[in-house]
């Protein structure tokens, strides 16, 4: 629930990837996967240079305290 708080604010621009509050550390993460045709699995890397293959980019935040006694 908070985690789609904190994509909710971050996607209206209310604050940037990187938050803290109150000894708790927030940060978006992102990771880039590739998808294919399923025709050409096996030329994964031709359609990466021809631009055949689309970027998919995903985001998820980490959330952990900052507190040294937690």
């Amino acid at each position: 629930m908070h985690k789609e708080h904190l994509q909710d604010l971050f996607d209206e621009g209310l604050i940037p990837d990187s938050v803290s509050h109150e000894g708790i550390s927030a940060k978006i993460q992102q990771r880039k996967t590739w998808q294919y045709s399923p025709a050409i699995k096996e030329l994964q890397d031709m359609e990466q240079v021809d631009g055949t293959a689309t970027e998919k980019v995903t985001s998820s935040w980490t959330v952990r305290s900052t507190n040294s006694d937690a």
